[in-house]
């Protein structure tokens, strides 16, 4: 199961309130797109729509792929 929240984010550059998808969880099995976004790192990285000022966001996920049976995760403190 993918686990997505929509909030709302203030650009730290221009300030302009944007509306994003926060992936906490992703299951590439039922949502195949999202690999392609986590490979390409755009899944999970903040773009204002104003500004276009662009930025990783940082915080706790989990990859499910169940067809070749491992999990990953990804905290958020990386040591």
């Amino acid at each position: 199961m993918t686990v997505v929240n929509f909030d709302i984010i203030n650009c730290p550059y221009c300030k302009k309130e944007n509306e994003i998808p926060l992936y906490h969880t992703v299951n590439v099995d039922v949502d195949p797109d999202l690999r392609r976004k986590i490979l390409d790192d755009s899944l999970n990285t903040f773009v204002c729509r104003e500004c276009l000022f662009k930025c990783e966001l940082n915080f706790d996920f989990l990859y499910h792929d169940m067809k070749n049976k491992f999990v990953l995760y990804f905290p958020l403190t990386r040591k």
